[in-house]
């Protein structure tokens, strides 16, 4: 269980029901998810932690910054496009692990729009396919 990463989920509405990682974290098979939601709304808990939204978002220095405070030093984020597009944005990762799925791609797919202002953002890369899927990874240049 030590090694196992701890399940960070941003959450602002509180929608999130996780029947299969809540009966995983019922038998001690997983750890419990810290879940960012908004500050107004029900009594916090254990799992729940209240952040500041501005224009409908979290901050990712807030994030962060409460993530180190308890001592984690080491994340891996999965999101959609919006995450990715913000993670590479403000350049907060050093190492991309980007999966595409062929199913998601195209006029009604999911589309990645950072805002990169230097040509070459990313050393490192190798390209992986798996089956349909193809897995890029390398390292940001910061």
């Amino acid at each position: 269980m030590d090694e196992q990463p701890r399940p960070i989920i941003l959450d602002p509405n509180r929608r999130a029901r996780l029947p299969k990682l809540l009966h995983l974290v019922g038998a001690g098979q997983a750890k419990s998810p810290w879940i960012f939601c908004r500050e107004e709304g029900e009594a916090v808990d254990n799992r729940h932690i209240p952040l500041e939204m501005v224009d409908g978002r979290f901050s990712w220095d807030d994030i962060l910054s409460h993530l180190s405070s308890r001592g984690i030093k080491t994340i891996m984020i999965e999101g959609g496009s919006n995450v990715i597009s913000d993670i590479l944005s403000k350049r907060l990762a050093d190492v991309i692990i980007i999966t595409i799925a062929p199913a998601f791609i195209g006029g009604d797919g999911v589309g990645i729009h950072p805002a990169l202002h230097k040509e070459e953002w990313l050393h490192d890369t190798k390209a992986i396919g798996l089956g349909k899927d193809m897995v890029i990874a390398g390292r940001m240049n910061h």
